[in-house]
């Protein structure tokens, strides 16, 4: 794969979303948003931190038509959630978890307490999770 830097597929993403979800109804647009989560999984931590690649992940997470995807996506945070917290754009995707199952729900707050759990209740972002 092609080394490109974040700005460069954020702008890749925000085109596709675009153009496939633009012109359609719901449902292909939720299709559309599912197809781009598999081609970018691999970025999506990239994206996390991104003021519209943000958007677009929260879009996946709501979009997910299992709890299975919705893991996919959470996999990737692994190890990351206090960065992701404490970042004005991850936070908005933490937050969104919310949403989700309790396991993935026990995830997010058990690596908010392993670190340092000062650190996440002062941060102007972190505290919003």
């Amino acid at each position: 794969m092609e080394a490109r830097s974040p700005r460069a597929s954020e702008t890749t993403l925000s085109a596709a979303c675009r153009t496939r979800g633009g012109l359609v109804g719901p449902i292909q647009r939720i299709s559309a948003l599912m197809s781009i989560e598999k081609v970018y999984l691999k970025l999506i931590l990239i994206y996390m931190t991104t003021s519209f690649g943000n958007w677009a992940v929260q879009r996946c997470l709501e979009a997910a038509a299992t709890p299975e995807e919705r893991r996919k996506i959470v996999n990737c945070m692994r190890g990351r959630v206090v960065d992701l917290a404490t970042n004005c754009y991850g936070c908005h995707v933490l937050q969104k978890t919310r949403d989700c199952e309790e396991d993935i729900r026990l995830l997010i707050i058990s690596e908010l307490l392993l670190g340092d759990p000062a650190l996440t209740l002062v941060n102007k972002h972190a505290s919003h999770v």
